[in-house]
């Protein structure tokens, strides 16, 4: 099952969109559709970082035994999320937004050391923090495989960068131990 409906995507009618993502606004809703889903043998969940997604597996994990049947595939990054958030909150308000899933200790970890790559301006640092934060709200729950967003792998095919692939790859396998996968609208 996708996360889309529940966060308010609707391809065909944005005013659809609207009336799903309010519908699905508390994650018990989200949570008594995927209890349904279970029930008639459907054990994976694609979706993406997007915010909602915290308090979904927040109340899978307390309130539930789907985490021990349902198995998360996760979309990083969610882009849309950033700018959204840079814009309400400010870059260091996003941040500690972001961060709120995080022990005090993954934290400084992931600000430390975002905070070098920066300053070293180490391309793939960056990017293994931003996957780092990302995937916090899902260490709670089974993941076999972590997806790449198609905007950033259609802009990574449309540049030729390997490297871009081999970075999100490699980290995925090394890290995560789960299958690293690619989300594309290239049929080539």
């Amino acid at each position: 099952i996708g996360d889309n409906p529940f966060v308010g995507v609707d391809h065909l009618s944005q005013n659809s969109g609207r009336a799903k993502a309010e519908r699905f606004s508390q994650a018990e809703k989200v949570v008594e559709i995927l209890k349904f889903s279970s029930e008639l043998g459907i054990k994976g969940f694609v979706a993406s970082t997007h915010p909602n997604l915290r308090g979904v597996i927040e109340h899978i994990v307390k309130n539930t035994d789907l985490s021990r049947k349902l198995t998360i595939y996760p979309i990083v990054p969610y882009a849309q999320g950033y700018v959204i958030r840079m814009t309400e909150l400010g870059i260091v308000g996003a941040i500690m937004d972001i961060l709120k899933p995080a022990s005090m200790h993954e934290k400084l970890s992931i600000i430390m050391k975002g905070g070098i790559d920066i300053l070293t301006q180490d391309v793939k640092g960056l990017a293994k923090a931003m996957i780092d934060i990302e995937l916090l709200p899902v260490k709670k729950i089974n993941i076999k495989a972590v997806f790449l967003h198609d905007v950033v792998t259609d802009l990574a095919l449309a540049l030729k960068s390997k490297e871009a692939f081999d970075i999100f790859i490699n980290y995925i396998k090394d890290k995560y131990k789960v299958t690293p996968g690619l989300v594309t609208k290239n049929f080539a």
